[in-house]
Formats: C-alpha cells, structure tokens, sequence
C-alpha cells in the first residue's frame, strides 16, 4: 500500500513500467468458474485456503455473463476474479437509511442461504485464467480490454508512465463522492503479467503492484454521552454516542472508545469536541479531541459491571501483562452467556433470533446455554 504519492514514487523505482491502473473496487473478493462458456460455480475468497460457495446467488447478479462467454474467440473455460460490489442506489433500497456501509451489507446478502435480495449485488472483474492457472493476456491492460469484451463490468482504467497513473489517480480522488459505487484507492499493477511474476511476492502479496490509498476524511462532532456493553468474552466495552455526523457517505453516532487506556492517552470526555475519521474507511475512530469546555464530564472507569454488578478487573496474559481491557469476572454475567449463544447462531447462520429474541429467552430461562 502506499498512503501518498512519496511512498508510490519510491514504489515505482523498483517496478518497470508502463503501468495499468484502475479503481480499487471495495467489496467481497470472488472467483467464478467457466466451463465451456458457462457459468458453473462461484467461491467466496474465505480464508485464502478455502471459500464459501456463493453459487446460486451469484446467478442472480448483475454483470455476470452466465453462458455463451468467449474470450478470444472460443467458449471460455477457466477462472474470472472480481469484487461483488453493491452500489449506492441499489444500498440506498436495502438499507434507506445507510447507517452500514456497502460493503458490509453486500456481504451479507451474497452469503444469504435463501438468496433473498441477491439480485441487486453486481460483480466488477478484474483477472481471468486458463485452467491451468496462466493468464488468458500478457498485459493488464488486455486483460481487462478481453473481460470487458466478454460482457464482464471492469471499473475504469489507464495505462501509462507513473505520473500519468498519479493524475488518474488525483482525478478519481476528486470524482470520489460522484461515483456510482464505494471504492477506497487506486490499484496500480507492472502492465506485463511476466515482469510483474519476476517481482516475486511478500507474505501473500505481490510486489508487482500497489494500492494508493484515499487519505481518510474527519469530521467535527461532540461527545454526549458514554454507554457500558459487556461482550461475550466478559472484556467491558465503551461506546461513545456523538451528534450525528456525516461520514464517508454514512451517518455516524456511535464510535467504539474500545478502553479506558484510549480513553486517557485521547484525555477524552463528555462535552468534548473531536475528530472523528473511519479507519480503513469502514470503522469510525476518534482521532483527537479539538476543543475541551470547562463544564466537560470524565469519563469514570467502572468499579462493577454494569449488567450483573459483579466484579470487575484485568485478566493477565500468558506472560503475566495486564490486559488493556477491563473484565467482568463473573460467569454467570447474562450479557457473556448471551454473547457466546449469539456467536454460536451466527456461526451456523440460524436465521429469525434476533437479540431481542435471544435476550427474552434468557430472561425466561428457557435457554442457559450453548
């Protein structure tokens, strides 16, 4: 990654150009398989190892060829990779509100068992492979002429010397807020596929190409209150409740202080006035207080938990650090045995218990545990 154009330049001395650039699509990560022109299966990234199978929903989105594909004149069979993205009008019908981010609310469509909403998800491609692995072009910039030829939506993209890649880059930082989808930089990649395999790889990554991030965004809010949650681990956890702010094209008020040593290395309090951005430009985060009010309110480190009034305190690490965290030491805290069944539906995506469901039947005593 590169956070400024010092950091792309520096890149650009070890790399031989020309280059290909293009959007960094910010979405889920998908590999769709072609046998003879037709679409036959669809996988998640998941872990990098092993992914989930999204098959049946990807039929239903948009920009996706489901047969008849040719690429250089024949029937395609082989690998297309690409990033399921769901655009701001279709996010604005299933979220109206737009407190998430698209991003997340994709995702979570794709993967549904029930296909429910699939069809407003569109997939944005941007690689393609023989079945034994090899590129179907010698160039990025083929490439993506090939896939956008075959029916597949590619995002825009330039080819050039590294300061004609940096202007496409400046322009889209500008275009940013018009666009018709969520992305976070720019990727630019070694055009030629042979030199940018040369360039060999770092933990997973390729050294023949480099995202150039979009700077994050702050904005001005005040500090109103501070509420107390008790995760499924017992760690107590404080959340910051702001005057509304827009934010990277959502709502924001609610940031995570996450603990009480943030919440003095900020000197943070209530009435305060801050800054707060979203990190990765997905997670908000308070970045430092800008003006501190005579009449502002600290921000007092519990001496019980605010769910079971048990006992609260630091766990140690294995080797015997205090942890950052403070805990609920009490294993019959309602909120922990609630976290822990809540994980445990999720993991095998029961639908229809909702918290307020879960929390009325542990209140009734109906359910104890896992």
């Amino acid at each position: 990654k590169a956070m400024n154009e010092g950091e792309y330049v520096s890149w650009v001395e070890t790399a031989k150009g020309p280059f290909t650039a293009s959007y960094k699509m910010d979405g889920g990560s998908v590999s769709l398989e072609y046998v003879d022109g037709k679409l036959t299966q669809a996988v998640t990234r998941g872990d990098g190892f092993e992914g989930e199978d999204i098959t049946d929903n990807v039929l239903q989105f948009k920009g996706v060829p489901k047969k008849g594909v040719k690429i250089n004149g024949k029937l395609f069979t082989g690998f297309i990779r690409g990033e399921i993205m769901l655009l701001v009008d279709d996010w604005k019908v299933v979220e109206p509100d737009m407190v998430s981010n698209p991003r997340n609310v994709g995702n979570g469509i794709s993967r549904r068992k029930d296909g429910e909403q699939a069809d407003v998800l569109t997939i944005y491609t941007f690689r393609a492979h023989n079945p034994d692995g090899s590129p179907i072009a010698n160039s990025e910039w083929e490439m993506l002429h090939l896939l956008n030829g075959a029916g597949f939506q590619v995002s825009p993209f330039v080819r050039g010397d590294h300061k004609e890649v940096w202007s496409f880059y400046e322009e889209t930082l500008t275009q940013r807020a018009t666009l018709p989808y969520w992305i976070d930089g720019v990727v630019v990649k070694i055009d030629g596929i042979d030199a940018q395999v040369e360039m060999g790889e770092t933990d997973q990554r390729p050294k023949g190409q480099i995202a150039i991030k979009f700077p994050a965004s702050a904005v001005k809010t005040t500090l109103r209150e501070v509420e107390l949650t008790v995760g499924h681990t017992g760690a107590i956890i404080p959340t910051g409740r702001f005057d509304p702010v827009q934010l990277g094209g959502t709502t924001v008020t609610n940031v995570l202080l996450c603990n009480w040593d943030i919440i003095a290395s900020l000197d943070i309090a209530i009435g305060d006035e801050v800054l707060i951005y979203k990190a990765g430009e997905i997670i908000p985060r308070v970045e430092r207080v800008v003006k501190r009010p005579a009449n502002r309110v600290e921000i007092p480190q519990p001496t019980k938990c605010p769910v079971c009034d048990g006992k609260v305190g630091r766990k140690q690490s294995v080797g015997g650090e205090d942890s950052v965290a403070l805990y609920c030491l009490s294993d019959d805290c309602p909120a922990q045995i609630m976290g822990k069944i809540d994980r445990y539906i999720k993991s095998l995506n029961i639908l229809g218990i909702g918290d307020e469901v879960l929390a009325a039947l542990i209140d009734e005593e109906l359910v104890l545990d896992i």
